[in-house]
């Protein structure tokens, strides 16, 4: 995987790229937002996910299909040191990036 501590690409250009690179961009404590491994000095949380906007908005609602909302997750994912998923389809990698830190919602079958 290629180098991305110096991304000077503007963020519209990220949400084109494999998703693996866009996490290895936005963990670079050189970027300033993502402190890997302490969720209370990342910026990423501090100022845009937990401010009043729209990202904070999108953030707090619970990703479907799990008990959690995306801020939870991208807290979890931020306190174990920002893991980058391996590289395949795109579709798995955007499931496994979630699920890793997600728990699955029990769904209760009643006769």
């Amino acid at each position: 995987m290629a180098n991305f501590s110096a991304a000077t690409q503007p963020v519209a250009w990220w949400f084109g790229q494999p998703i693996p690179n866009f996490m290895q961009a936005l963990s670079d404590p050189s970027n300033g937002w993502i402190t890997p491994g302490s969720p209370s000095q990342s910026r990423f949380l501090t100022q845009l996910v937990n401010g009043d906007n729209a990202m904070a908005d999108a953030f707090n609602q619970e990703a479907p299909g799990l008990l959690k909302t995306w801020k939870d997750i991208a807290t979890e994912w931020i306190q174990a040191g920002c893991p980058i998923p391996p590289s395949g389809k795109p579709e798995s990698l955007a499931v496994s990036a979630v699920f890793a830190f997600a728990a699955k919602r029990q769904e209760k079958h009643f006769a």
